[in-house]
């Protein structure tokens, strides 16, 4: 577990706190002894709202790990169901298949498993995204100010959640005209700005080394090839079948080709949305989704719950496509790697096409031996 902002400890004039020092320099730590090796060894991930989040659970815990476990378990809990009334609001259907639409997103085995069952932050996460997509559609002044607001608390949270506001730039532009953009943007800069000076208040100095570790996160650039996304996977496979993964950095083309289709994929997201072909959800989903599969190298299966929600309440059928596949192969990762559950989905799908066809040329057949 994160500490908590108080957790900022002074040794006759040296402060340490969870930017810049692991958890296993804590002595007194009293959840020392829980912590996994590689997460004890790495100071904290995530952002400071994050970690008074973790703050509020040590103070209920008091040093108990039952009471933390569940507590943490109660938190992504009630925020997977905030965020599921959230999402019901933003589907756009008839009543009977909304009903459906929920029940698929309420009843998502990945969903319900990472946030009920593992208790991850994501579920927070998602609560903050939609949280600002629904503000956005309301009318008036609490919408204007709130939806930015939102989407700053959901940067202070996780720090890719920055990648999305192009996409509500987009919208509000589309919805408003300039003018609806500049005060979008004078609210969300005040919002971040006033929010970031409270949430970091503790952990000022920290700043300048929370900048460097964010540039160079581990996930971003370390290799596990049995933890990439089946399109990493692929590029990997094939840039070592050609010789193409050395030159004066190490998996210099490897960096190159993700990040040029990490923002090929984000310019034509952007262009689509800007054209009125895909909306505000669509976008953050197809953001969310090349930010996971194309530029994060340790893939788990707690990051495709933004965009399998984001899929799931979108209006096209190809995105509601798009989560069923997310949702099956973070399922099948648990006992295999991403890429054999891809692999596997597709043979399925394919099979599933080929008995189709032939049942829909049996089916005349039939009809002219009547």
């Amino acid at each position: 577990m994160a500490r908590a902002p108080d957790a900022v400890r002074v040794d006759r004039g040296r402060r340490r706190h969870p930017y810049t020092t692991p958890p296993s320099a804590f002595a007194a730590d009293p959840w020392r002894p829980f912590g996994e090796v590689v997460w004890a060894e790495q100071p904290a991930p995530y952002g400071p709202l994050f970690l008074w989040q973790a703050r509020v659970v040590d103070a209920v815990a008091a040093g108990r790990l039952f009471v933390a476990v569940w507590t943490e378990k109660v938190i992504a809990t009630a925020a997977l169901a905030a965020a599921v009334v959230i999402g019901a609001q933003l589907m756009n259907t008839s009543a009977n298949v909304r009903w459906c639409r929920i029940a698929l997103l309420v009843w998502n085995p990945l969903l319900l498993f990472e946030s009920a069952g593992n208790g991850h932050n994501d579920a927070v996460m998602l609560l903050l995204l939609l949280g600002a997509v629904w503000l956005h559609t309301r009318d008036g002044m609490p919408g204007r100010v709130l939806a930015p607001t939102a989407l700053a608390f959901a940067i202070w949270y996780k720090w890719y959640a920055v990648l999305y506001v192009p996409a509500f730039l987009v919208a509000v532009y589309r919805d408003g005209g300039r003018d609806s953009l500049r005060r979008w943007l004078i609210v969300m800069t005040v919002a971040t700005l006033v929010s970031g000076l409270v949430l970091f208040a503790p952990l000022a100095e920290a700043l300048p080394l929370l900048v460097r570790r964010l540039v160079d996160h581990e996930n971003l650039h370390q290799v596990f090839p049995l933890q990439l996304s089946p399109l990493l996977a692929v590029l990997l496979w094939g840039l070592e079948t050609t010789g193409q993964v050395g030159g004066r950095w190490p998996l210099m083309w490897f960096d190159i080709v993700r990040a040029g289709a990490f923002a090929l994929t984000v310019i034509v997201l952007l262009v689509w949305q800007w054209r009125g072909r895909i909306g505000l959800t669509e976008s953050l989903c197809g953001l969310s989704a090349a930010f996971t599969l194309l530029l994060v190298t340790i893939l788990w299966p707690w990051h495709l719950e933004v965009p399998v929600a984001l899929a799931l309440i979108a209006t096209s059928p190809v995105w509601r496509g798009l989560g069923v596949f997310l949702t099956l192969m973070g399922l099948l990762s648990y006992f295999l790697t991403f890429v054999w559950s891809a692999v596997l989905l597709v043979l399925l799908a394919a099979a599933l096409r080929i008995l189709r066809w032939r049942s829909a040329v049996r089916s005349p057949q039939t009809g002219d031996r009547r």
